[in-house]
């Protein structure tokens, strides 16, 4: 039940306000039209670093009775607009995963629960707070620290609450979501 929950988590839309900071942003996150969590995404600039904190807590019940629970934290250091490090720990209803990962001379190298290994330099994470991400084949999984295959179809404009227009990416492959970036670039 748990992946059902999962996939059916993954592509539901999320929905909110913007927070005070330009990039950050906080998500209510809905399954079959009821709220069961959030997803907080922090952009903090330092000099000529950005970091960026992500953090998701979802909770489904039913009667009363928690069914499922997810909690994933999420902490990336970018330069020059590069990943330079990332660290997330995750618990997926009682399975713990992880992902550690660092900028090396040879790419980036990942430890992770999916192993360890070297992907290319320029690998974006599935975090999703960059509006290039829909425009990458290849992603880095921040739950298990797999490299995930995707196809990305600009499925166009449509009205969000909160904002006039946004661009919905249609995301298939290893992963299965709908994505929506407004004309300020920000995640939606």
């Amino acid at each position: 039940m748990a992946s059902s929950i999962a996939a059916a988590v993954a592509a539901t839309a999320m929905l909110a306000a913007p927070a005070a900071a330009p990039q950050d942003a906080r998500f209510t996150v809905y399954r079959d039209g009821s709220p069961i969590g959030t997803h907080r995404i922090q952009v903090e600039r330092a000099g000529d670093e950005t970091r960026v904190a992500v953090d998701i807590d979802l909770q489904v019940k039913l009667a009363f009775v928690t069914v499922y629970r997810y909690s994933h934290r999420n902490r990336e250091t970018w330069r020059d607009g590069r990943l330079v490090a990332i660290d997330t720990r995750t618990d997926d209803n009682g399975t713990a995963e992880f992902v550690r990962g660092r900028a090396t001379g040879d790419g980036f190298a990942v430890q992770s629960t999916a192993g360890s290994y070297t992907v290319p330099a320029g690998v974006l994470p599935t975090s999703y707070w960059r509006r290039i991400t829909p425009d990458q084949t290849r992603l880095l999984d921040t739950q298990k620290g797999r490299l995930l295959d995707v196809q990305v179809r600009r499925a166009g404009v449509e009205r969000l609450p909160g904002t006039d227009s946004a661009t919905r990416y249609t995301v298939r492959g290893d992963l299965d979501l709908d994505l929506w970036y407004d004309t300020t670039d920000r995640l939606r």
